[in-house]
């Protein structure tokens, strides 16, 4: 079956000529107000439609340019940007400004996630955003923003995304479009995610807010969105608990099947964090069961592999591990038939656009879904690292297990802790709060535990013997005695905490008095060093 957008092309050629009429069919205009939020009613109108009863070019043209958009909403792949010339042509001789607007914004959808020609696609949505700037559609401008940032973010352009991204933001508070507020502030989060540790909690405040606005159940989706989003984040802050929390709400939502894949592999993962590997292995096998997409089978096996080979099954981890390797070589080989199809399509349309057949359908979710799976990658490569230190660490805890208890030297610790970095960061956030009334910069939880590291690995194992002598000790408690070793005031140790120096003296009181059974001593660092 012909598509019926090519047969309303063919009428637009042969009635480019005709003179136009200033008002829309009804029943276009309709079917645009459902363009946003029922972008498949839309299509399935669209196709319904008798177009040869459209008698005015601009009605022709505008048919075309829906049937265009609501295909691209609904992720259907068009062959080429070039279908969109004319119709950019028509309304920009006719001077309607909007109708441009929206027919350069939808060609660059097309140049970039059809054709993956970044730089064009720039150059559309940059036309689009001046259109719109010019007929003063804000609501248009803030969703170009919005691609624009994504563009700028996928090619490394971290700057550029930012700034759109808070244009976008702006706009959408301006008129109050909860929508384009909410993809904003999703898109925004993940952009700052993948800058590193120092944006987490930016990202998190966003992705919270999001959460808040999201109460209506017409933002379903999104409100699911930003819960994965956030359950991802937890996971990279180390925070599994929390991780597990949001990921576990998204699952109980029930979206889509990509979401709920992908719900099921952030519980997995939050799981395996908590060392829960019985609970993780559930959900991480739920996956493989359901219908999910191949690169999250592939991530639950990759996970499923690491697990198994950490408890010793080795030969159950080199069947999970061949398993990945095929997900693996099916990806590829998907993306190079895809690569062919879309050059043969192509073709085709340059030989004779009246015969085009619509070959081809890319394997797309929604456009939250394409950025959840972009941070897969990341995420993927964020496993490997982690699990290179999770063995580096094994061999380190073998080694201070070795270490006979009772040789501790705190001699050593002031000779050799001032040389390490965390030492020295130490040092600079307590002289800069000290001149300035200010930080500069954080004592993480990352920085305490490298601390808490470098103190064991200096004093040749008391953190670790401290901590089994006196299981009561959180590893918290244990980041907070490890200040008190360094030789520290009050004072200093509650500008590295950030709190004030009652709540320091009062937790230094409960730690002896609680944890370590100390009534007589009141100084922590003392009582450290005679144990």
């Amino acid at each position: 079956m012909k598509s019926l957008l090519y047969i309303a092309l063919f009428f637009l050629f042969i009635l480019a000529s005709c003179s136009r009429h200033d008002a829309f069919s009804p029943t276009l205009t309709s079917i645009d107000s459902l363009m946003e939020s029922r972008p498949d009613s839309a299509l399935k109108l669209l196709q319904s439609m008798n177009h040869s009863k459209l008698r005015e070019p601009q009605e022709k043209y505008l048919y075309a340019l829906l049937t265009i958009e609501s295909n691209c909403r609904n992720n259907q792949t068009l062959a080429n940007d070039s279908i969109l010339l004319p119709i950019i042509d028509y309304f920009h001789r006719t001077n309607e400004t909007y109708w441009e607007a929206r027919a350069e914004y939808n060609r660059g959808h097309i140049l970039y996630h059809t054709i993956h020609q970044a730089g064009k696609a720039l150059e559309s949505f940059s036309r689009a955003k001046t259109l719109m700037e010019e007929c003063g559609n804000k609501r248009w401008l803030g969703r170009t923003y919005a691609r624009m940032a994504y563009i700028f973010h996928n090619e490394g352009m971290f700057l550029q995304a930012d700034s759109l991204y808070l244009q976008a933001q702006q706009v959408a508070m301006q008129i109050n479009d909860t929508i384009l507020w909410l993809e904003t502030l999703d898109r925004r989060s993940i952009h700052l995610i993948a800058q590193g540790k120092d944006y987490y909690r930016e990202a998190e405040t966003l992705l919270q807010k999001a959460c808040q606005l999201a109460q209506d159940k017409k933002f379903l989706k999104s409100k699911i969105s930003c819960m994965l989003t956030l359950s991802q984040l937890y996971s990279y802050m180390q925070d599994a608990r929390q991780a597990l929390q949001f990921a576990q709400k998204a699952w109980m939502l029930k979206s889509d099947t990509a979401t709920n894949g992908l719900s099921e592999l952030l519980i997995g993962e939050a799981y395996y964090q908590l060392n829960c590997y019985d609970s993780a292995t559930i959900w991480l096998k739920r996956i493989i069961v359901d219908d999910s997409s191949l690169p999250i089978h592939s991530a639950a096996y990759m996970r499923l592999a690491e697990m198994a080979e950490e408890q010793g099954e080795t030969e159950i981890a080199l069947e999970y591990q061949k398993k990945y390797h095929q997900i693996e070589n099916e990806v590829q080989n998907q993306s190079q038939t895809t690569e062919i199809l879309l050059t043969e399509q192509e073709l085709l349309y340059q030989k004779n656009q009246d015969q085009l057949k619509w070959k081809l359908r890319i394997y797309l979710s929604i456009i939250s879904a394409l950025l959840i799976f972009s941070l897969f990658i990341y995420y993927v490569l964020r496993i490997k690292k982690r699990t290179r230190m999770q063995q580096y660490t094994k061999s380190l805890k073998k080694e201070e297990e070795k270490t006979a208890p009772g040789t501790f030297d705190f001699n050593q610790l002031q000779i050799h802790l001032p040389q390490t970095p965390i030492y020295a960061k130490t040092k600079q956030i307590i002289a800069y709060y000290n001149d300035f009334g200010e930080y500069e910069e954080h004592f993480s939880l990352a920085d305490q535990d490298q601390l808490l590291h470098d103190i064991n690995h200096c004093t040749n194992g008391f953190i670790t013997h401290l901590k089994k002598r006196f299981p009561a000790l959180s590893e918290d408690d244990l980041r907070f005695c490890s200040l008190h070793l360094l030789g520290l005031s009050v004072q200093q140790i509650a500008i590295l905490l950030e709190k004030d120096r009652s709540s320091v003296y009062k937790r230094e009181k409960r730690i002896l008095k609680d944890k370590l059974s100390c009534q007589t001593s009141n100084n922590l660092e003392k009582v450290l060093k005679n144990i």
